[in-house]
């Protein structure tokens, strides 16, 4: 049975350098680039992927291992065929002494069928020792449903620095929310605000607390004070002392 015809093109480029300990004749600093391409086609598919690698050592002189390492490397691929068509690219820098090592890298990936689906990935990720954080863009939109897009970070502390952030959506927390500053709105949902916890009765009869606090005035338009004995009095202060 005769073969399908196929192609292929490959290329491949080396350049490196090196200074040999001259006690042991091993290399004591290396410097290299390299690049590897190669395009293949079929009858139904094509094919083209290329790898780019730079790296720097210095070797232990007693074992020959690298003690330091720097590295840049970065991948492409493209693949289309009769069903769809993708797109990807990973770029990774990284560094290591001994044990010791960090790296960051770039993800992208964008993914095209025939019956309409569409996906598409953006991604960064940092990393040192135990230490990772990752940014993550997502798109897709297939047929018959709705087009929708994520942004997913990981991290062990979010900082936002600037003067002013909104956000034009409602915003979930599951968790605490600390506040060092001051919190204003022009309005506050009815039954929002269901215990004040700066009111407490302490275990006095009658239950006496206060407000702690001071600075502009906040208007509240519900509030639901919840004394620690139900049977007993709670007293509000309005106003000064």
């Amino acid at each position: 049975m005769p073969r399908a015809p196929t192609g292929l093109a490959a290329r491949t480029t080396t350049l490196e350098t090196a200074v040999n300990d001259p006690a042991t004749g091993l290399a004591a600093t290396l410097a290299k680039a390299s690049t590897v391409e190669e395009a293949i086609t079929t009858p139904t598919t094509g094919l083209a992927a290329r790898t780019t690698t730079l790296e720097t050592a210095v070797r232990n002189p007693a074992t020959g291992l690298a003690a330091t390492l720097a590295a840049i490397e970065a991948e492409a691929v493209t693949r289309s065929d009769a069903v769809g068509a993708l797109a990807g690219q990973i770029e990774t820098v990284s560094t290591s002494v001994g044990d010791l090592s960090a790296d960051v890298s770039t993800q992208a990936t964008a993914i095209a069928t025939i019956d309409g689906r569409r996906a598409a990935t953006l991604a960064w990720r940092a990393r040192a020792g135990g230490a990772v954080g990752e940014i993550e863009l997502v798109a897709a939109d297939n047929p018959g449903g709705d087009a929708a897009s994520e942004t997913i970070v990981r991290s062990d502390r979010l900082k936002f620095l600037g003067n002013f952030a909104q956000f034009f959506s409602d915003v979930t927390i599951n968790g605490d929310l600390i506040v060092t500053g001051s919190v204003t709105t022009p309005r506050l949902a009815g039954n929002a605000v269901s215990v004040f916890r700066g009111v407490s009765g302490g275990g006095a009869s009658p239950p006496t607390g206060s407000v702690p606090g001071s600075g502009p005035l906040v208007t509240v338009f519900a509030l639901t004070f919840e004394p620690a004995d139900p049977n007993g009095m709670l007293m509000i202060l309005m106003g000064g002392a």
